[in-house]
């Protein structure tokens, strides 16, 4: 249970109902959120990998994403992915605010992060 609330009872309920493989929880979470589960056994739950997307024309995208969740093997997150993010947001709004060329505008990302990445001590690879 979390210290970080006066309801710890219930906070614990909610993260259970949230994170875990209540099928009544999750089933809220994909009609209305669209939310993608990562609990194995929603994963694998006939309700969300039939479910047909009006997004998607009508189509069981959960038939690839499901598959393609499962073959993700283990990663690390870059230590300055929060600078990364801000730097292809930037670019990606200059590509369409200002017609900058799209390699033009990721070239300047990847410089942007090479030398950030030098600057903090780490060694970039030509």
């Amino acid at each position: 249970m979390t210290d970080q609330t006066r309801h710890p009872k219930e906070a614990t309920k909610v993260a259970m109902e949230i994170f875990g493989a209540n099928k009544d929880a999750w089933k809220i979470g994909i009609d209305q959120a669209f939310l993608f589960p990562t609990a194995t056994p929603i994963l694998d739950w006939e309700y969300f990998r039939d479910k047909k997307y009006d997004f998607f024309g009508g189509q069981q995208v959960n038939e690839v994403f499901v598959p393609a969740y499962n073959g993700i093997g283990e990663f690390d997150w870059s230590p300055f992915n929060s600078y990364y993010f801000s730097q292809l947001t930037t670019a990606l709004n200059q590509a369409v605010e200002k017609k900058t060329p799209w390699p033009a505008a990721l070239d300047t990302v990847q410089q942007n992060l090479s030398t950030y990445a030098s600057q903090q001590g780490f060694k970039v690879a030509p």
